[in-house]
């Protein structure tokens, strides 16, 4: 409680280069896990440039993979926020949680249709397709996400490259899913992806 008292601080970060998604007129993050810590500080610039108009996205998709309802109670009060609210009924953008291990129904969340919440793994090479495909100018897929999911964004990606279609996988990556699957004949066995 001594105002006049000095403590040494040691501050660790930020990793990597820094991109600027703002020059984007679409922006798609792909994160597993805790990945959504990578992509976190980069989606609240959007918001604030967009809001001031500052920047040139008009579309941000967050594309979130977890593994179990204990990791989506964590995150859904954020979910719910009015800064992310804020972006989504302007027709922004949209959040998509998928919610691997939890066997619930799908839900929406907040005040309109954009957060959903399935049980399903996403369907990276759709989306990416749909959106790549239908973009309006350029467009940058950020990847912070497991190899399994980052391998499919890449392939996905690749068939689609141009001049203005940009990959960019953040510094930090989350370590893979850990799953536990049946065989055809019955045997469990563990994979890593």
């Amino acid at each position: 409680r001594n105002a006049n008292k000095t403590f040494r601080a040691f501050v660790d970060g930020p990793f990597g280069i820094p991109h600027d998604f703002g020059a984007y007129g679409t922006v798609i993050m792909i994160a597993t896990g805790v990945g959504i810590a990578g992509l976190m500080p980069y989606l609240k610039d959007l918001i604030s440039g967009y809001n001031s108009c500052e920047v040139r996205t008009r579309r941000i998709l967050l594309i979130w993979q977890i593994q179990n309802e204990g990791q989506e109670d964590a995150v859904r009060p954020w979910m719910v926020k009015p800064w992310m609210d804020k972006i989504l009924t302007r027709d922004t953008g949209m959040v998509s949680l998928h919610v691997t291990e939890s066997g619930k129904e799908d839900e929406e969340l907040g005040t309109h249709s954009k957060i959903k919440v399935t049980s399903t793994s996403p369907d990276i090479e759709g989306l990416l397709q749909k959106e790549i495909g239908g973009r309006r100018g350029d467009i940058i897929i950020s990847l912070c996400a497991d190899n399994a999911i980052a391998d499919r964004a890449r392939t996905q990606v690749q068939t689609h490259m141009d001049k203005g279609v940009r990959l960019v996988e953040l510094d930090f990556q989350p370590p893979s899913f850990k799953t536990t699957a049946k065989d055809t004949r019955g045997m469990e066995f563990s994979c890593r992806g």
